[in-house]
């Protein structure tokens, strides 16, 4: 779907001057889309650097909405192009991290939580250059993968080199309190190099 500015409103009309302002938005959209720098583009002209939007998101999530944070970090005013929102999810969350030892012998591992998550989002980090096929990372938790699995790329592949994965929200992404998520790799690739994984739920 697309942005609706019929769901959005300023939380208070009181701002002035140039400081950034508090917004609401309300909407059943994929996570990837409302995240991505194309989404409010059409309400560009209202936006200013450090605005807050508080999205609630209604679909997908069992229970309560899932409600998180994005904050406009940049306002590109395009010339002869369509101008531009740049906004980045800026809740604190829960930062969870694990490590694949070797991400070309098939392994799996494990990550607890504390309390009732929805991962949203997850950067992974090569330490080092794998070769030959491909390397699929899988995330699941006790209701099955969250989503389409992670390919990392054996072409470019070197110490540091990230990917950055968004999760939609569905009842696959949530972990209960005390309970556990698994990441896999198949073992496709060759060259035994570790890979750092950070996960972000909310």
């Amino acid at each position: 779907m697309a942005f609706d500015s019929t769901r959005l409103a300023m939380v208070s009309s009181g701002y002035d001057g140039s400081g950034p302002r508090p917004w609401t938005y309300f909407t059943e959209d994929f996570l990837q889309d409302i995240s991505s720098v194309l989404y409010f583009n059409p309400f560009v002209s209202e936006f200013r650097v450090g605005d807050t939007i508080r999205v609630n998101k209604t679909t997908g999530v069992v229970g309560s909405p899932m409600v998180f944070n994005l904050t406009v970090q940049e306002i590109i005013i395009g010339v002869g192009v369509p101008s531009q929102v740049v906004t980045a999810i800026t809740n604190s969350g829960v930062w969870m991290q694990t490590t694949i030892p070797d991400i070309s012998t098939a392994q799996s591992v494990w990550i607890g939580t504390v309390s009732k998550v929805s991962i949203v989002k997850a950067s992974m980090v090569l330490g080092g250059t794998i070769t030959g096929t491909d390397a699929i990372i899988r995330t699941s938790t006790v209701s099955g993968p969250i989503q389409d699995d992670v390919i990392i790329p054996t072409a470019g592949s070197a110490a540091g080199v990230t990917i950055f994965t968004l999760f939609e929200q569905g009842p696959e992404a949530i972990v209960s309190a005390g309970d556990r998520h698994e990441i896999e790799t198949d073992g496709a690739s060759t060259g035994a190099v570790p890979l750092y994984i950070t996960y972000l739920g909310l």
